[in-house]
């Protein structure tokens, strides 16, 4: 019997990663050594992150094909109202997003969590804009676990502050007690019925 563990080097694809993203290249997914488990491609992520030397605390989330919960570090990571400058790489792409920042921590824990527990943890939410461009030249259509190794494509993201004049209180009892800080000229999923702008706790707890 094969053993996979000693077929695959996430070091080796790490290195790889890197140097392609150094040299701002892409590689078909056919040129690598593919991870074969979720492990592997989270061993590669880490030793990517830290040949970036990534320190940041802000993460991309999002799900595999088959709904299993995945992160990766968003790098470079910057916080401005106006002037942020990342450096543009041929074939990027921009997504304007809506990004949370916790108040409390949520821990692993066996039972997960529901929609109330993750609205009660943000503190703040901010518009964001994130910059995508892979290593891997088909992006994740050909192999999610060898795209998450790469990041999830991420290139940068940059967040705007929620500034007390973007803070919005209102009455719904489904709410948190916090300001709604819904970023100005976006809509709460609640808004057009009941014609304001909410916090994204409203959107959590539907």
């Amino acid at each position: 019997m094969t053993d996979s563990n000693a077929l695959f080097d996430p070091r080796a694809l790490a290195a790889r990663l890197f140097s392609l993203r150094n040299a701002g290249k892409q590689a078909k997914t056919a040129d690598f050594a593919l991870p074969t488990d979720l492990r592997h491609a989270m061993d590669a992520q880490n030793m990517l992150a830290a040949e970036q030397a990534i320190t940041s605390s802000a993460w991309k989330v999002a799900a595999s094909p088959d709904g299993q919960a995945v992160a990766a570090p968003l790098h470079p990571y910057i916080e401005a109202d106006s002037g942020a400058e990342i450096i543009w790489s041929d074939g990027m792409k921009f997504e304007a997003e809506i990004a949370i920042r916790l108040g409390t921590d949520l821990p692993i824990r066996d039972s997960g969590y529901s929609r109330a527990e993750v609205a009660d943890a943000v503190a703040t939410v901010h518009l964001g804009a994130e910059l995508l461009v892979s290593a891997i030249q088909e992006s994740g259509r050909a192999c999610f676990l060898l795209f998450l190794a790469d990041r999830l494509g991420n290139s940068g993201y940059i967040t705007w502050s929620a500034s007390a004049e973007n803070a919005h209180r209102h009455g719904d009892r489904n709410a948190t007690e916090s300001h709604c800080q819904w970023p100005a000229g976006l809509r709460c999923p609640r808004a057009a019925s009941e014609g304001r702008r909410a916090h994204l706790a409203c959107r959590l707890r539907q």
